[in-house]
């Protein structure tokens, strides 16, 4: 019992902020694949691609984590 406490106090962020936060980075990937990468014209536009670029790779790791948390958190694996 006392680690569930220890436990909920090193809790940080719930599963819930992680996919909000995963989804914005997605959201911000595929934008800037769809919008601004085709539409690159000089330096500064080329910095805000790279820039959102690497925001959007944030997104992968987040959603890999929560997989491998569910999996080891569900009562049935093979389901």
């Amino acid at each position: 019992m006392e680690k569930k406490k220890l436990l909920k106090k090193i809790q940080v962020m719930s599963g819930a902020k992680l996919k909000y936060i995963a989804f914005a980075s997605m959201f911000i990937d595929h934008v800037n694949k769809a919008i601004l990468y085709p539409n690159i014209n000089g330096r500064t536009s080329l910095v805000i691609s790279d820039l959102f670029d690497i925001i959007g790779r944030i997104a992968f790791p987040i959603f890999m984590f929560l997989l491998v948390e569910g999996y080891f958190k569900t009562k049935n694996r093979w389901k």
